[in-house]
C-alpha cells in the first residue's frame, strides 16, 4: 500500500504534522534507540503518522513502528500498511529459510548479505551470493526449477521472483559484488570474513561484522548512492563489534579508503542529526586521515550541512571520487562502469581542475 499525503488539517492535530522533516527524523532517533514508541506517537493524528511513516519508509525502518501500530485503534489505512510491511518481514524469513534449506540439502555454500540485521528490517530483497561461477549457476537453475522466476540475469547476478501467498518477493542471487556493470568488492575475501546467524533454526553465513561494515560502507556509496537510517544503525552496530585493525586491512586491499571515508563522514553526520552529539568510533588502525581521507570527510561535511536529512544522498562528486579511488590502477574498469553521466561529467572536471 502507498501512503498519500494528507492535506486536510485540523486546528486539534499535533504540532508533529507542523513541525519539519528534522524534527520528524528526531522522532525516528528516538524509536531507532528503542523508546517507548507507542507512548511516542499516541498523541499523532492520521497525518501526522502517516508522514513519520513514510519517512520510516523510505529510511527502511518502518517495521521500528509498524510492529507498535498494527493492532492500535488507527485509521484502517495505517493499520493497512503496518500489516503488509510485517507480512513481508515474515515472508523474508520464510523464504530465507527455504534458500538456506536448499542449498544444504544441495550441499552449496551460501552467504547471505544485506539482508540479516540485528534489529526489525525488511529490504526490497533478499540477497544471497555464491563462492564460485559453477555454484552461482547450478543454484540459480535449482531455484527455477522450485518455481522462482528468472526476471534477469548477468555474470553477476540474477534477479529472481518468488510467490508466496499471493505476493511476489524478489530474491537476488550474486555471482559477484557489483554496481554499474563493475565489482567494487572481492568475493572470495568475503567468503573468509563470515560468521553464523540463526534463521528459524537454520545456522547461516553471513559477512563478519568488520567485512559487513566495509561491504555496507561501498553498497552505500556504489550502489545505492545514499545512506538510509538503517545503514546508520545497522553502522552503530557493526562499529561497536568491529576489530578496527581488520576492518583498516579490509579497507586497504580494497582500495576503498574513500568509499568508506564517505560513508563514515556521513554514518557521524546522521548521528549528530538526530542526536546532537558525534559518532563515537576509533580511527582507523592506520593512523590519521590520509589527506585525500580528510578531503573526503570535508567534502561529505559540506554537503550533508546544505541537505541535512536522511536519506542522505551522495553528491556525484563523492561518488566520482569514490570509484576514482577504486579503479585508479584500472581506468578501464572505471569507464566501462555505466555510471551516470553526470558523475561521470564531475569526475571528468574534478580530473582536469575545472571544478565541479
Amino acid at each position: 500500500m502507498v501512503l498519500k499525503n494528507s492535506d486536510q488539517r485540523h486546528s486539534d492535530e499535533p504540532a508533529l504534522s507542523d513541525e519539519p522533516e528534522l524534527r520528524r527524523l528526531q522522532l525516528l532517533g528516538c524509536a531507532m534507540k528503542n523508546a517507548d514508541i507507542g507512548q511516542l506517537v499516541e498523541n499523532c493524528s492520521e497525518g501526522a503518522l502517516h508522514r513519520l511513516l513514510q519517512l520510516s519508509a523510505a529510511n527502511k525502518i518502518s517495521l521500528l513502528l509498524c510492529e507498535k501500530l498494527c493492532n492500535t485503534a488507527r485509521p484502517e489505512s495505517i493499520r493497512a500498511f503496518c500489516g503488509a510491511q510485517l507480512r513481508r518481514n515474515a515472508a523474508h524469513t520464510v523464504i530465507s529459510q527455504q534458500l538456506s534449506e536448499l542449498a544444504s540439502k544441495a550441499h552449496v555454500d551460501l552467504l547471505f548479505i544485506k539482508t540479516i540485521r540485528p534489529y526489525l528490517y525488511v529490504g526490497s530483497d533478499i540477497d544471497v551470493i555464491l563462492p564460485s561461477d559453477e555454484e552461482f549457476i547450478g543454484f540459480v537453475e535449482m531455484l527455477g526449477a522450485r518455481g522462482y522466476r528468472v526476471l534477469a540475469k548477468t555474470n553477476h547476478e540474477a534477479t529472481l521472483e518468488m510467490n508466496l501467498n499471493g505476493e511476489q518477493y524478489l530474491v537476488d542471487v550474486h555471482n559477484d559484488i557489483s554496481a554499474a556493470g563493475t565489482v567494487y568488492f572481492d568475493k572470495q575475501l568475503l567468503w573468509k570474513n563470515t560468521a553464523k546467524a540463526d534463521v528459524q533454526g537454520h545456522k547461516v553465513h553471513i559477512p563478519s561484522p568488520e567485512a559487513e561494515l566495509v561491504l555496507l560502507a561501498t553498497h552505500t556509496v556504489f550502489k545505492e548512492l545514499s545512506v538510509t537510517l538503517a545503514d546508520f544503525l545497522h553502522a552503530v552496530h557493526l562499529i561497536s563489534q568491529a576489530d578496527w585493525e581488520e576492518v583498516s586491512a579490509i579497507v586497504c586491499t580494497q582500495d576503498l579508503a574513500v568509499a568508506f571515508s564517505a560513508f563514515v563522514s556521513a554514518a557521524c553526520a546522521i548521528n549528530t542529526l538526530l542526536y546532537n552529539s558525534p559518532l563515537g568510533h576509533p580511527p582507523l588502525h592506520s593512523g590519521a586521515l590520509l589527506p585525500k581521507e580528510r578531503r573526503i570527510n570535508r567534502f561529505v561535511n559540506r554537503d550533508f550541512s546544505r541537505k541535512a536529512t536522511a536519506p542522505y544522498r551522495y553528491s556525484p562528486l563523492i561518488v566520482a571520487l569514490a570509484y576514482a579511488d577504486k579503479f585508479r590502477n584500472n581506468p578501464k574498469e572505471l569507464f566501462n562502469a555505466r555510471m551516470s553521466r553526470h558523475a561521470l561529467t564531475v569526475f571528468y572536471r574534478h580530473l582536469h581542475g575545472s571544478g565541479g
